[in-house]
């Protein structure tokens, strides 16, 4: 059984954050938010290359030195001090550091808010990373009234893309999914996909995890037909975006194995289980590593029990 995106790890869940991390944190789909383009970040290129790649923990140096060079100095351009704040705790929430990141995320919101308002996407970005990262320690009512008011302000500015507006949308209906709302989040996720399609997003991490998060109410509501063709829509795009081996793809691989097993493919699910694991060895992420062993076990021993 899949488990939202925003769920506790455990050994039976299926793998969340690194695909959580990449999207609903907001996860750089404009080139003007790369490391490469901050020029307080050192050696900007090598960073966005790990970080595209999927190395987090390697990245949190360089986020730790760009935010390190304020000090203990007064800040002149709060936006720029919030951004560096945002880039640390978005890392650190990636790398699993959560307890490190929640102060830098809802330091950086809260700073860039009070200075600009929900005046554009990097704020809505910073909104979704800190309405999540609220989910995740069960502040559920503080994360939805927070979005509910930041979807407002938003629709009412010119300065909020209607992408970014969407992927407000989209963290509300992670809110709904993380407490098990499931009607509710399906109506979200639908409709946002809706929209990224009309805006000719399809190609984005946002739209991605709306395929994955979808995919995962098909495999609650055991539609199984349904699941296998979102996943195997999921695969396809994550493969444009982030190429044949990154961790990503190992989240739709996954979906793919439990189907087949689900359906009695032992063979392919062994299969699409084995080149997941292969994808997460990219990165040398051992805790995935093993879930996706363990997942693969499961179908050896349905597969002995019925021999």
């Amino acid at each position: 059984m899949r488990r939202p995106l925003n769920a506790q790890k455990s050994i039976s869940m299926k793998p969340t954050l690194i695909f959580l991390c990449l999207t609903a944190l907001g996860y750089q789909h404009a080139q003007s938010q790369s490391f490469a383009n901050i020029p307080i970040f050192p050696l900007g290129e090598t960073a966005d290359s790990l970080y595209r790649a999927g190395y987090f923990r390697k990245v949190l140096p360089y986020a730790e030195s760009a935010f390190a060079v304020f000090g203990d100095r007064p800040v002149s351009d709060t936006a720029a001090y919030a951004k560096a704040m945002y880039r640390l705790g978005e890392i650190e929430y990636q790398s699993g550091y959560y307890d490190r990141a929640f102060p830098h995320l809802q330091g950086a919101f809260s700073l860039y808010y009070a200075q600009l308002g929900m005046n554009d996407d990097t704020c809505a970005r910073m909104c979704c990373a800190f309405s999540l990262a609220l989910s995740r320690a069960i502040r559920w009512e503080e994360a939805d009234s927070l979005l509910t008011r930041m979807i407002v302000e938003a629709e009412g500015n010119q300065g909020v893309s209607e992408f970014a507006r969407l992927s407000l949308r989209w963290c509300q209906g992670t809110i709904y999914h993380n407490q098990r709302k499931y009607e509710q989040a399906q109506q979200i996720y639908e409709s946002c996909q809706a929209g990224w399609e009309a805006l000719g997003s399809i190609q984005t991490e946002e739209y991605c995890a709306g395929i994955y998060q979808l995919s995962g109410l098909a495999s609650l509501a055991d539609d199984v037909e349904t699941s296998m063709r979102l996943d195997s829509i999921g695969l396809a795009v994550s493969r444009q975006i982030y190429g044949n081996d990154h961790p990503v793809n190992a989240l739709f691989l996954n979906g793919i194995a439990m189907n087949n097993m689900t359906l009695g493919n032992w063979g392919k699910s062994i299969a699409y289980y084995e080149e997941s694991i292969s994808n997460y060895q990219q990165i040398s992420d051992d805790f995935q590593k093993v879930l996706e062993n363990f997942n693969k076990s499961e179908v050896f021993d349905k597969l002995n029990s019925l021999s």
